[in-house]
């Protein structure tokens, strides 16, 4: 089942095993995350996680490896649904990480 993002562009897709897999957007550069816990994949020369996909180590509320998507909200996005684009609090928006795919 493949799920349109409005709200960023992105594309997920769910996984059988309920996992997630998003597109990263053509031009997205994979960084660091500024606490050093994960990787960010966001518009070159950007440093807020506006329109970003976060990919992180599991921890007190998540279990697992996991995902988050922010939307282009100021000052510093919003986590959202990969499935609906609707604005989630951060705790609701950890979502299992089933891998990326990159667009070309």
């Amino acid at each position: 089942m493949l799920i349109a993002l409005v709200l960023t562009g992105l594309v997920g897709q769910l996984l059988p095993n309920g996992a997630v897999a998003l597109t990263v957007p053509n031009g997205y550069v994979g960084t660091l995350a500024f606490n050093g816990d994960g990787i960010v994949f966001r518009a070159p020369g950007t440093i807020t996680n506006h329109n970003t996909i976060r990919i992180a180590n599991a921890n007190e509320t998540a279990p697992y490896t996991y995902m988050q998507v922010y939307n282009g909200a100021i000052p510093d996005g919003q986590t959202i649904s990969v499935f609906t684009g609707k604005i989630l609090s951060n705790r609701d928006s950890h979502y299992a990480f089933g891998g990326l795919m990159f667009s070309n």
